[in-house]
């Protein structure tokens, strides 16, 4: 009676869990703005991690960026000057989510959801979607549609005329009209496509390929494309392309990853091994791929190098995460600090084997205490920036064990991109490849500071570059900037752009208190159940698990949760 009673509840908590969609805002970046149906005050600043309920309304401003992710599955990105509505919020599978974008640019990554369908409307058209990844524009009196993935039913608002955007075609909506047949690609397309798509987050400048794009874009069709890294151990559900063996003495275990990469302009198949070899608590696993070109020919450049052997190690280890010392160097798969209210399934392998970053995992395990700790990258505690996360537990009475977890993020911002180091990330830097200069007003690839005509008006106005080269100043002739120099500077002039290392507020921290008991002790199944409790200090944001419940049946492990 009492399984029945605790698996009823299970059930319960795991249909809790999946049957509701939070809707948060993932990333944020310059002057970002949120109206809240429950505040009337009006705008107020967003902030991250921040909750978005139905009718909140998000925009950016000028230099801005937004992200918001819907826990099911899907995730929205909010470039500059763009405003955005969330119009529904599904509670249950049978429900449509759905939002309204106004004057902007948007891009979607639909990948996968409970609910029933995705919805998108704009001033002029409107998108039914479901696994898709496009870039939508929206004008006073016309909307443009460039899907890169998947499929999108396009319509009118009159929602007649239906017709379907492809993989790599676009289409527009005039208000009033019916849409444009769709059309390929061009390649300015797909670039914007790219650009808007670009991942946030970036590694250090370890590099095993030279892609020939910027870093960061989603492993996905047209994009490049850097396969999830398997970890070397049970199969994942996250990852059903992984077949993984091990023999029976358990000294050798490892794993297959096939998929396609690209380097450089071109398209490559690869076949990798990801094996293991132990002896005794040592552990060493190696990544061995190849990459195959279209007419059958093995790529060279991944084995003619001395880094390149060094590279092919994925990772050394000691002992095992339940043993009394544990320690881990190299890739990170997966990996759960405590219950997982501050970090659950964290990877710093996102864009392996493209970009290598080196990371440590530890446990240390006694009898009535316990730590765990990570640390994602080494290279990036060399440039102002790093994660650390650690979690201290102790039996404070038999069985009953509490813990206290903390994440600390150096510099959230030296995530992004920025390839010479200027501190101004690559999105907003006019001269990605030059530290000198980062602003170009007039857009005619020569910096505002060498510019001598710098809003591209035909006269000249830079008064500081006269006097820094020595020549006359009485060569200026742009009579707006000559009546008044301050406000047509403000008026004609790209500001200052985002600077990382001038930023405010650049650390971030995260604490945890967690309270747990294990109910059931068998030699194949183990349940605990647990409560746990997070705070952002910066923010004042805090969330709540109560109840929740962890299962591990052999090697796999199965979580419900109330939150």
């Amino acid at each position: 009676m009492g399984a029945r009673i605790l698996l009823a509840l299970l059930f319960f908590n795991i249909t809790s869990l999946f049957a509701q969609t939070d809707v948060t805002i993932r990333f944020l970046l310059g002057d970002v703005e949120v109206k809240k149906v429950s505040n009337t005050e009006g705008w107020q600043k967003a902030s991250l991690n921040m909750p978005l309920e139905e009718k909140d309304l998000v925009r950016t401003l000028s230099e801005s960026i937004c992200e918001i992710e819907f826990s099911a599955g899907a995730t929205t990105k909010l470039l500059e000057n763009s405003i955005l509505e969330i119009k529904n919020i599904p509670q249950a599978e049978e429900e449509n989510a759905s939002l309204f974008t106004g004057l902007g640019k948007f891009y979607f990554d639909v990948r996968k959801f409970f609910f029933k369908s995705f919805r998108v409307e704009s001033p002029s058209a409107v998108a039914a979607i479901r696994g898709t990844q496009f870039l939508l524009s929206n004008g006073p009196d016309k909307s443009e549609i460039m899907v890169a993935r998947g499929q999108v039913q396009y319509s009118g608002l009159d929602e007649e005329n239906i017709i379907t955007v492809s993989k790599n075609q676009k289409s527009s909506i005039s208000v009033g009209e019916p849409p444009q047949p769709p059309v390929v690609l061009t390649e300015a397309d797909i670039q914007l496509i790219q650009q808007a798509a670009r991942s946030l987050r970036k590694g250090p400048k370890k590099e095993l390929h030279e892609t020939g794009k910027p870093n960061g874009y989603r492993s996905d069709d047209s994009q490049p494309q850097s396969p999830q890294a398997p970890s070397p151990g049970p199969a994942s559900d996250k990852e059903p392309s992984v077949e993984q063996t091990e023999t029976e003495e358990k000294k050798y275990k490892g794993g297959i990853a096939i998929g396609a990469v690209t380097i450089g302009d071109e398209i490559y198949n690869q076949i990798g091994i990801r094996p293991e070899f132990a002896v005794g608590k040592l552990g060493i696993a190696l990544d061995l791929s190849l990459y195959i070109d279209k007419d059958g020919n093995i790529r060279k450049e991944n084995w003619d190098d001395a880094r390149d052997f060094f590279e092919k190690i994925y990772y050394v280890r000691w002992g095992q995460p339940n043993d009394p010392f544990y320690t881990k160097v190299g890739a990170i798969d997966n990996y759960r600090l405590g219950f997982g209210i501050l970090m659950n399934r964290y990877s710093n392998t996102v864009e392996y084997p493209r970009v290598i970053r080196t990371g440590a995992e530890f446990a240390v395990n006694k009898q009535n205490a316990g730590f765990q700790g990570m640390i994602n990258d080494f290279g990036e505690f060399t440039d102002g920036g790093g994660l650390m996360a650690g979690r201290l537990s102790y039996k404070v009475l038999g069985d009953l064990e509490i813990g206290g977890s903390v994440v600390f993020d150096r510099n959230q911002y030296k995530a992004l991109n920025d390839d010479d180091d200027d501190g101004v990330p690559d999105y907003l830097d006019a001269f990605p490849n030059n530290r000198k200069y980062s602003v170009d007003s007039d857009n005619d690839k020569q910096p505002d500071e060498t510019d001598f005509d710098r809003d591209g008006d035909g006269f000249t106005d830079n008064k500081e570059y006269l006097i820094r080269t020595g020549l006359d100043t009485t060569l200026i002739n742009d009579q707006d900037y000559l009546a008044d120099p301050l406000g047509w500077q403000r008026q004609n002039l790209d500001s200052e752009p985002f600077n990382i290392n001038k930023a405010k507020e650049k650390s971030q921290l995260a604490l945890a208190l967690d309270l747990s008991y294990p109910i059931l002790r068998f030699e194949y199944l183990n349940l605990i159940a647990y409560g746990q409790w997070a705070k952002f200090p910066h923010t004042g944001g805090w969330g709540i698990t109560a109840p929740g419940f962890l299962a591990k049946f052999a090697f796999i492990n199965a979580f419900a949760e109330y939150r």
